[in-house]
């Protein structure tokens, strides 16, 4: 769903890349979309990401929704995109200043309308497994 308006918007969909947001930290996201990048490069610099995605998982989700929050925050990374596949919903966040507030959300069955940085309406039903 991203890949196609990502590239009407002339930037890029990655997943599981090494991102540097600060000098001695490199946490690595579950996606990002990022402007013109250096493929060669094995890391890729907070000032070309644009939206950060973590996807909740049992065994790291408070570092999810906490810790790596407030490095990309630090960061200035403007959007930040969580995922909660136990309950099927997407939260998206915009930096305010040095922190991230809460700008909308979707659930299976009321798609998240993204706007910036690139256009697209996900809904979180088609991105579940089967029940």
């Amino acid at each position: 769903m991203l890949r196609s308006a990502a590239h009407d918007a002339g930037l890029h969909v990655l997943e599981a890349v090494n991102v540097r947001v600060g000098p001695a930290r490199i946490p690595i996201p579950d996606l990002v979309i990022t402007t013109e990048i250096d493929f060669d490069e094995l890391v890729v610099d907070a000032s070309a990401v644009r939206l950060v995605c973590e996807i909740l998982s049992p065994s790291n989700a408070d570092t999810d929704r906490v810790l790596k929050r407030h490095y990309y925050a630090s960061a200035g990374i403007p959007w930040f995109l969580l995922a909660d596949p136990k309950d099927g919903t997407l939260q998206l966040f915009a930096l305010d200043g040095s922190e991230y507030r809460a700008h909308s959300a979707g659930a299976p069955g009321s798609p998240l309308q993204l706007t910036e940085p690139v256009v697209v309406s996900i809904d979180p039903q088609e991105l579940l497994p089967p029940r």
